[in-house]
């Protein structure tokens, strides 16, 4: 059909018989689509299995990594405190040079 003939039979269709086709259409649609891609650049697969077993014995074994450095170092020149430094002190009393006695906390 040419468009020309589709718009006349348009524009002759009344609002009823719009209507009444509407209603007895029952389509559906269904789309289904598929795609390949291929992947190119498999480096970071490599990277990963070879870096995996690191990373699963770090997370299997945590406090095997984690080391704390600690320095003993005069009160004047330490940056902080920490509860673990008062721990140590209560421990290891040697290293207290000077008490005092008359200050409060």
């Amino acid at each position: 059909m040419e468009n020309s003939k589709l718009i006349d039979i348009y524009q002759s269709a009344n609002e009823n018989q719009e209507k009444l086709f509407k209603k007895n259409i029952n389509s559906t649609l269904h789309v289904k689509q598929e795609s390949e891609k291929i992947i190119k650049d498999t480096e970071w697969i490599e990277i990963m299995e070879r870096t995996i077993p690191y990373i699963d014995n770090i997370l299997r074994n945590p406090n095997r990594f984690i080391i704390n450095e600690e320095e003993i170092v005069k009160i004047e020149r330490a940056r902080r405190i920490t509860v673990e430094s008062i721990k140590n002190l209560s421990k290891n009393t040697s290293f207290i040079q000077e008490i005092d006695e008359n200050r409060r906390c």
